[in-house]
């Protein structure tokens, strides 16, 4: 079965039904289909989104402490799903949290979530995407590639990678999403797209308009 990626570029509008196969979300995404897996990398985007389904959280560390500090009751609820953590699906920290206190909950984490093999195989496949790609977990869509490279599973499609304007699937515009950005986030997905064509994947760039 396939694993397709739904990011948030407004070509993802244009998603009409759930994919088949496994289901990785971007942002607010998970609200649209029930998804397998829900990538973002802020503490805001857990607050205002409510997945359809109950996804598997795969999220920085950095996300956890935010929580603490503006949403107790949030992170309590982010702790009861069990996420993945960047840099390690069993807890380990982010290279940008290293040094920004945002360690508190590494431990509390790692004691929340059950393990599988299947865990480990996967933190091994992000480990080497790491040592080729360190800026692998700069956005939200590109974390999601990396994700569906460990997790190995068969055919990627890959839906609303648009990364260009500064419009998203639902409308809203954001400043930050200008030409310099999305130049430095296309080169980071091309080296992915290279890393899951070599593992054997398969990936499918749909760029509908």
């Amino acid at each position: 079965m396939p694993t397709t990626i739904l990011s948030q570029g407004p070509s993802a509008k244009l998603c009409r039904s759930r994919p088949r196969g496994t289901l990785i979300a971007v942002n607010a995404m998970a609200a649209a289909w029930p998804a397998d897996w829900w990538v973002f990398a802020d503490a805001e985007t857990f607050l205002a989104v409510r997945p359809l389904g109950a996804p598997t959280i795969f999220c920085k560390a950095a996300v956890l402490t935010d929580l603490a500090e503006m949403s107790p009751s949030g992170l309590a609820e982010l702790l009861a799903r069990g996420p993945r953590l960047h840099e390690g699906l069993i807890g380990a920290k982010d290279d940008e949290d290293v040094g920004n206190g945002h360690d508190d909950f590494r431990g509390d984490n790692h004691r929340a979530l059950t393990l599988h093999p299947r865990d480990f195989a996967c933190e091994n496949r992000l480990a080497r995407i790491r040592a080729v790609e360190p800026r692998w977990n700069r956005w939200s869509g590109t974390a999601a590639l990396a994700l569906a490279i460990a997790l190995d599973d068969g055919p990627l499609l890959l839906r609303g990678y648009d990364m260009h304007g500064d419009a998203d699937a639902l409308g809203s515009t954001r400043v930050t999403r200008d030409e310099p950005r999305w130049r430095q986030e296309r080169e980071v997905f091309d080296h992915l797209l290279t890393l899951a064509k070599a593992a054997g994947l398969k990936p499918t760039h749909l760029r509908e308009r």
